[in-house]
């Protein structure tokens, strides 16, 4: 199977999660819960939603990898791990000295929301607990950490990252499921999503740990075969362009209706119907904004909004909190600096640390031939 192209509609998606992510974090920091305001905008009061799209992205760009890369599993942790770590790294190198100065910063606004006494209490813990804190993050293994044995274990120094965990663990186990699915060893891939299932509900994770998502990378692996079978099959399925384009967000309406399904179906049935129907003239309208350049550069340097902006916000919110009494003066002043910033950061260390560093990890993994490759 030969890999397949970027997909623009996926590219944009990923750049708008991650502001999404960030209007979310600003606003609850300063007291503001979008979820009180009126739909659509409600929805950017829930940025686990967000994250969970995110993760479903994951599960169709990481299989489609496996399918359209013939390599190892050594080349392929490599890459992964030279995708991830860089840029995580030197977050969690600066996050780590700030931890006093972010408690200062939450502790000095003018206004007590509820979210404050847990983002105290997180990084009070991070400095109780601090050794620990520093290993575990330094494996991206925290999320895997049940909190029983690690208080904070899933937030501690850089919040965000509990994701990024999830992402890392799931990697580790993704080139095996692959290779179950490739050599139709269903039996022990059923096993294998029964232990899941059984970890899930009789132990108790945090929001880090595989067992507790690992069904969403599910849908986006089960996306990406459809997508698969849709390219392969696409002189046959033409005719029926519309029915088969629409069905999974038709399925995901009425047969698996929450809200991060229904957007990501929303967003892959449109990929679907580009395929079989590339002249059509409403998905051609509807799929500009997803063309547009700087969509799909926000797209580019998506992860690195995601990792710096939990930075930039408190330095923000730090310098700019004495000078604003007005919380909705504030809130309006602390989104716009901190947008602004977030992604000056993100693009300097997207082209300075992510993409070199992602580029180290293909000239490392194919350094010498492997002694078996993962089948195609």
């Amino acid at each position: 199977m030969s890999r397949i192209p970027r997909i623009h509609e996926f590219e944009t998606l990923r750049g708008l999660l991650a502001l999404w992510v960030v209007v979310y974090h600003i606003s609850t920091f300063a007291g503001i819960f979008p979820d009180k305001w009126p739909l659509p905008f409600g929805l950017l009061g829930h940025g686990d939603y967000a994250v969970h799209i995110f993760i479903i992205l994951s599960g169709f760009v990481i299989f489609a990898l496996l399918d359209g890369e013939s390599e190892s599993y050594r080349q392929f942790m490599i890459r992964r791990a030279f995708r991830l770590f860089p840029v995580y790294w030197l977050c969690l190198i600066v996050a780590v000295p700030l931890v006093s100065f972010n408690i200062a910063t939450i502790q000095a606004l003018h206004w007590w929301h509820p979210n404050s006494p847990a983002r105290i209490q997180i990084f009070s813990d991070s400095l109780q607990y601090f050794w620990a804190h520093l290993i575990a993050h330094v494996t991206l293994l925290h999320g895997i950490i049940p909190t029983r044995y690690l208080p904070s274990t899933q937030f501690a120094f850089v919040g965000q990252a509990w994701s990024i965990s999830l992402e890392w663990q799931f990697y580790l186990i993704a080139p095996l499921c692959f290779l179950w699915i490739s050599r139709k060893k269903f039996l022990q891939l059923g096993l294998f999503a029964i232990a899941l299932f059984l970890l899930r509900h009789f132990f108790e994770w945090g929001v880090g740990a595989l067992p507790r998502s690992a069904h969403l990378f599910l849908v986006g692996a089960l996306a990406y075969y459809g997508y698969r079978f849709v390219r392969d099959h696409k002189d046959i399925l033409q005719p029926a362009g519309p029915v088969v384009a629409s069905l999974p967000l038709v399925f995901a309406v009425f047969f698996a209706p929450t809200i991060p399904r229904i957007l990501f179906c929303l967003v892959y049935s449109m990929v679907l119907g580009r395929e079989l129907m590339p002249d059509q003239t409403l998905l051609k309208w509807a799929s500009k904004p997803f063309q547009w350049k700087p969509f799909l550069y926000l797209g580019r340097i998506s992860y690195c909004i995601y990792m710096t902006h939990i930075l930039v916000l408190y330095v923000c919110a730090h310098f700019l909190t004495p000078f604003f009494n007005d919380q909705h003066v504030f809130f309006a002043v602390l989104f716009a600096v901190v947008l602004t910033c977030t992604l000056l950061v993100s693009a300097l260390v997207s082209r300075y640390i992510e993409y070199p560093g992602m580029a180290l990890g293909k000239r490392l993994a194919n350094h010498r031939k492997p002694d078996s490759s993962l089948p195609a």
